[in-house]
């Protein structure tokens, strides 16, 4: 290979190797000394500078001599010399302790940096001592021998865990600089229940190390393979460190690792109980942590993020979480980014659907009129709804029949049953403005829900809207009867309470 050199070589040294081939021409300009020189040779026969000696007519140059002409020098490459365990006891010491002209001295002697040595009983590299003690100075040092920053033992935590736990900036910035891996993990925590093992970045971000993030991430760390344990909501299973930043509020992380190439819709793994992953009914994408509790700032920039607006296998859609918050730029952002209008909710681990069961239900449960004008106005199912019937299976009492039926009351939603049981007349009045059906077949009729609860501006509006009568009064006898049949269930029989002799 071709070495670019000075054209007339007048200000030029040239390096040869033992064997008489030339190595390099360097010029003058620039060089300080035969350090530098050195330095700059380490790129050619990637040997440290403590492993070169240069040698001027049969004469060894020492580190500090001038370079102020041309010449022509020999390169000598040293191997590593055979060291005792006390000698590598001693690097591993000096690195622990910040003895940096100690730790130099090993150095020259030709000592390899990548051994193991003693400290407190444990057997730990001078560069992992040197990391979890911040020691800056002794890391150049080694890194410039070619210390190796990977674990020599994996039983041993990485260089770049330990000054990651232990907020050394300039040292971790060292170590990326070398290379080192960013998303090294720590194979100890391989049998761990908490899986997968965390990574310099989750590390950094549990630690409160947010300089250090930033380092990682402008290393490329891998956004995806950063997950912490923990958080609100009782949810102590692994989570993705975008569900973290999100769920803390915390919009420039949020956003780094959205640059990074978070995924926006990386899912939270339920909690472990024992050996069993069990279902936990909060949250398992971030869009849908901040859409309960979020700030506005962070539901806008997973959007902006393309966050999907609708698919949720195991959890409410985001759209009904919006409309469950009250909050009507949530709502309105979601629609925005085309979330269904009308998209119904999924039943739980045990087959039991939430109530209400889409979104304008859910607004209306929660009473939000401007929410509910706007779902209408995106062409929302005024009467969206749904209703599921008692089976009354062989063998079952008829008083559990009854409780079966009455506790399926909260499944058999619709938004006008929801506003006429809680007196929004307002809400009324927009619902069936838009046509919402007073007589639609349900457990209780909305006229029913609205004569028990006294609403007489509500019954003349339904009324006025023909709502059936008739069924209400119906409705009204059945709901009766179950329930006294329910308290017949429950009463002990005489036969019961009297002994027999």
């Amino acid at each position: 290979m071709k070495r670019k050199c000075p054209a007339d070589g007048s200000h030029a040294v040239r390096v040869w190797q033992v064997s008489g081939e030339e190595l390099a021409t360097v010029s003058t300009e620039g060089l300080k000394n035969i350090q530098s020189l050195k330095k700059h040779l380490r790129e050619h026969c990637g040997l440290p500078t403590f492993r070169q000696r240069l040698l001027h007519k049969g004469r060894q140059l020492e580190d500090n001599d001038k370079v102020t002409e041309p010449m022509d020098l020999q390169l000598v490459m040293l191997p590593f010399v055979d060291c005792s365990a006390e000698q590598e006891d001693e690097l591993v010491e000096a690195a622990w302790s910040g003895q940096t002209e100690q730790v130099e001295q090993h150095l020259q002697q030709r000592q390899n940096p990548n051994c193991l040595g003693d400290h407190d009983g444990i057997r730990v590299s001078p560069i992992e001592a040197a990391a979890e003690r911040g020691h800056a100075d002794v890391l150049r040092l080694l890194l410039d021998a070619r210390a190796d920053t990977e674990t020599l033992d994996v039983e041993n935590e990485p260089a770049l865990h330990l000054a990651t736990r232990r907020g050394h900036v300039e040292v971790v910035r060292l170590l990326l600089e070398a290379r080192a891996d960013a998303d090294v993990p720590w194979d100890l925590w391989e049998d761990s229940p908490l899986s997968p093992s965390p990574t310099p970045l989750s590390i950094a971000y549990d630690s409160g190390h947010m300089e250090i993030v930033g380092l990682l991430l402008q290393a490329r760390a891998d956004a995806n393979d950063a997950w912490t344990v923990g958080g609100s909501f009782g949810h102590y299973g692994p989570r993705p460190l975008l569900y973290h930043a999100c769920e803390s509020g915390d919009l420039d992380l949020a956003g780094s690792l959205l640059q990074a190439g978070a995924d926006v819709d990386a899912r939270a793994s339920p909690s472990r109980a024992g050996d069993c992953w069990t279902y936990q009914p909060w949250p398992l994408r971030p869009l849908c942590a901040v859409l309960r509790d979020g700030h506005i700032d962070m539901v806008r920039l997973l959007l902006q993020g393309r966050a999907d607006p609708n698919e949720d296998e195991d959890e409410d859609p985001p759209l009904c979480k919006a409309c469950s918050s009250g909050s009507l730029e949530k709502v309105r952002l979601l629609l925005e980014a085309r979330a269904d209008a009308n998209a119904p909710i999924h039943d739980d681990c045990y087959g039991r659907a939430s109530s209400p069961s889409h979104p304008l239900c859910r607004a209306a449960e929660h009473g939000n009129v401007d929410v509910v004008r706007l779902l209408l106005d995106s062409r929302a199912d005024v009467n969206a709804g749904v209703l599921q019937t008692s089976v009354h299976e062989d063998g079952e009492s008829e008083g559990s029949a009854c409780n079966r039926r009455v506790s399926s009351d909260r499944d058999r939603d619709q938004p006008l049953r929801e506003a006429s049981r809680r007196g929004n007349s307002e809400m009324v009045r927009l619902l069936l403005e838009a046509r919402a059906n007073p007589n639609k077949p349900g457990w209780r009729p909305p006229l029913l829900e609205a004569r028990e609860a006294g609403r007489v501006e509500i019954v003349q509006s339904l009324l006025e809207a023909r709502a059936d009568s008739g069924a209400a009064d119906k409705a009204e006898v059945e709901i009766q009867g179950l329930l006294g049949m329910a308290r017949a269930a429950r009463r002990p029989s005489p036969s019961s309470s009297t002994s027999s002799f």
